[in-house]
């Protein structure tokens, strides 16, 4: 009887791959269960392999089981000592072991986590000018307008920077310009609280930046976005210079926590 449970059981992995779960794209974690089934009081060994398909580095990487259902564990987790660096693989192999059961096969799960730190950073270029500049080149229909709106990501995230207008901006004392900071979690995993030191908006010119953002508190995700951090441009016609226009640049840094999961199914035999 048992040796037909076990045939069963096989040919149903065979169908459906159920020992073995890989996620997406980013850090990709698999689950391997070997064997693929356990009988009760036995053990087995859970593979956890991690490849880092992000094309950059990524910082403070720790793997670990958690929830492992009827199955038990010791502890399984480690803290890679070093940077992963981009396309590393790397694996780490658990051992469990099954409780008694009356039932001819149950179905536990056992699930994983990787965590990391990581960067985004952007550089967007805006024109700023007087309005000298602004009628010379609408006169000499040199004026063309640029979008507003530009994106920046990687795997896991992305950054949408919006400005109020159009720009070139036309420096006028009536007018202001403000340019909005939108972060959402575009991975298959979770995104850690922002907080104000993780983000940092200004311009790249020593000594003088325009960008002015008011004090920034905790930010959590909405689902998948953050709440919009809004800043103020506040260009002078000192800034500027004798030229009349000038090309700023916005550097954005944005340091984030990350974490992928992943389960795995195994059927224990009596």
């Amino acid at each position: 009887m048992r040796y037909a449970i076990i045939i069963a059981i096989l040919s149903v992995l065979a169908i459906s791959g159920c020992t073995s779960v890989t996620t997406g794209n980013g850090l990709v974690v698999s689950l391997q269960a070997d064997p693929p089934f356990a009988f009760s009081n036995s053990a087995l060994d859970v593979h956890i392999d991690v490849d880092n398909h992000n094309m950059k580095t990524l910082r403070n990487v720790v793997v670990e089981l958690f929830d492992t259902g009827m199955l038990k564990s010791e502890g399984c987790r480690r803290e890679f000592s070093r940077p992963m660096l981009p396309n590393e693989f790397q694996s780490i192999s658990c051992r469990l072991t099954t409780p008694p059961i009356n039932e001819s096969s149950i179905r536990t799960e056992v699930n994983s986590k990787a965590s990391f730190e990581s960067d985004l950073s952007a550089n967007q270029v805006f024109e700023i000018m007087n309005e000298g500049e602004y009628q010379r080149r609408t006169a000499t229909s040199d004026y063309q307008l640029k979008p507003s709106n530009y994106v920046y990501r990687d795997s896991n995230v992305i950054i949408e920077i919006d400005f109020s207008e159009q720009p070139p901006l036309v420096i006028r004392s009536d007018k202001k310009y403000f340019v909005y900071f939108t972060i959402k979690n575009i991975g298959n995993g979770f995104i850690s609280d922002i907080k104000p030191e993780d983000f940092f908006a200004g311009t790249s010119e020593r000594n003088m930046n325009i960008i002015d953002c008011p004090p920034m508190t905790t930010l959590s995700p909405n689902g998948k976005t953050f709440p919009r951090i809004a800043c103020e441009i506040k260009a002078t016609p000192d800034y500027i210079g004798l030229g009349g226009f000038r090309n700023s640049e916005i550097m954005i840094k944005l340091t984030y926590k990350y974490e992928v999961r992943n389960t795995l199914g195994i059927n224990i035999l009596r």
